[in-house]
């Protein structure tokens, strides 16, 4: 998304999405699709889920290039806050 290929990462977050359902994706993965496509609220909606679920991918999200457009959104901070990565 973040490379101007709209098209192609709203099909690669649906293929995740349907992954989800059957075979567990990283939610953290789908969030970081979202997030490169701008859409900041889905992008939260699975950080979310990525934060229930104890995804372990939370571990590069402070330098993770493609959520750089979320750091700025108290969201994130919160989000760091409770998995005791604060910024």
């Amino acid at each position: 998304g973040m490379a101007g290929r709209q098209t192609e990462a709203r099909q690669i977050v649906e293929e995740l999405k349907e992954r989800f359902e059957q075979e567990y994706p990283r939610p953290y993965l789908i969030a970081k699709v979202y997030s490169g496509l701008g859409e900041k609220d889905l992008a939260f909606e699975w950080l979310e889920r990525a934060f229930t679920q104890h995804d372990t991918s939370f571990a590069f999200a402070k330098t993770d290039e493609t959520l750089a457009n979320l750091r700025s959104d108290p969201r994130f901070a919160d989000l760091m806050r409770r998995l005791n990565l604060e910024t």
